[in-house]
């Protein structure tokens, strides 16, 4: 905790004014170096949440409402130290303050810049001949308000039949598979807590109540997640693909030095997606072929345990402490299954509430 106190107070030595987002894409994205043994270090966002914190406590790091020139107002952070810089700082405020209000106005579109990605991805995979096939009837990728007899409690954002290919024979498994994926097109690192990953599981816990014979693999594409997520997604049998990129659409005729100074100045990973598409490759042609199989095994033993806390857990208004004790409560059920399965122990993707009560974030 020390050393992410000092490293957010050494960025604001040279920053000055930062939105919090900016804290957590400079030391956890993009990381920091230390000074003592030239060793780059990536916090995780929780950690620097807490040193965060702390430093406020301490008078150390102050908060800023910036109004901006189109009326609206910009959360930022400074140091507390003005000393010979009043006028750096008053300067730093608003020149970051515009540059979040101009990131703010490209937030919109990245709910259907993330979606416009994966459809492509899963376009090209099916042309590359990788064992994809739209489930939609109009035989184009996208949006899923129901298959068959299920109807979803809300589209699925994407999905596909997917052929497998059994690793030892190279031969086409006799079952086709159900790829359900969610993209999460978002800053926030994803964590095993947020209500965004059990939105994924509830639909796909639901597939498998209705569809038992079905292989059914849930697929989670976010800008980031943290490593907890990935190890929840090995003990339950979905999986995640990180982009290291938020997907946006910048508006017609905006000057490219506009987005370039977002992306220096912030630190953001933007990446619009105008004129050549971008493309998830990796995950379609590599991963979800080598694993879709082990996965949906997975999946299907551990859907109608999850199925029951996921009712509960993809509410965005299920209170924090509440969150904690219910996804520690499905933990200890995984482990009992795995136990009884000879599966081994889960890995540690989540904190008693005992523990997680002195942490703010609540994870």
């Amino acid at each position: 905790m020390e050393l992410a106190r000092t490293a957010i107070e050494q960025t604001f030595e040279e920053q000055l004014v930062m939105p919090h987002s900016e804290i957590e894409a400079r030391l956890w994205d993009l990381g920091w170096l230390d000074p003592t043994n030239l060793r780059k270090i990536h916090f995780n966002p929780h950690i620097l949440t807490l040193a965060q914190n702390e430093l406020e406590r301490a008078g150390r790091i102050l908060h800023i409402t910036h109004p901006t020139k189109g009326g609206a107002t910009v959360d930022l952070l400074s140091t507390a130290d003005t000393r010979l810089r009043t006028t750096a700082i008053s300067r730093a405020a608003r020149r970051k303050g515009m540059l979040y209000a101009r990131y703010d106005r490209w937030i919109p579109t990245i709910g259907d810049a993330g979606e416009a990605v994966v459809a492509h991805s899963l376009t090209e995979a099916m042309r590359r001949g990788d064992g994809f096939m739209p489930v939609n009837s109009d035989g184009k990728f996208g949006e899923i308000s129901r298959i068959g007899t299920l109807k979803f409690p809300g589209p699925v954002d994407n999905g596909a039949w997917q052929t497998v290919i059994d690793p030892t024979t190279r031969l086409p498994l006799p079952a086709t598979h159900l790829v359900l994926i969610e993209m999460k097109n978002r800053r926030l690192t994803l964590y095993p807590r947020h209500a965004e990953v059990h939105q994924l599981l509830h639909k796909a816990a639901l597939a498998v109540d209705e569809f038992p014979g079905l292989p059914i693999v849930p697929a989670l594409i976010c800008r980031r997640g943290h490593p907890w997520l990935f190890w929840m997604a090995k003990d339950l049998g979905f999986r995640v693909q990180q982009t290291r990129r938020q997907f946006f659409t910048l508006p017609d005729k905006t000057d490219r030095r506009y987005l370039t100074e977002v992306q220096e100045e912030l630190g953001f990973d933007l990446h619009p997606i105008n004129g050549e598409m971008p493309k998830i490759i990796d995950f379609f042609k590599g991963v979800l072929p080598k694993e879709a199989a082990t996965a949906a095994q997975r999946w299907k033993l551990m859907a109608p345990l999850v199925k029951s806390y996921s009712e509960e857990l993809r509410k965005d208004t299920l209170a924090e402490y509440a969150r904690t004790q219910l996804l520690h409560e499905m933990y200890l059920d995984v482990e009992l299954v795995m136990k009884h399965s000879s599966l081994g122990e889960p890995a540690t993707w989540t904190l008693p509430p005992e523990d997680a009560r002195e942490d703010p974030t609540f994870l």
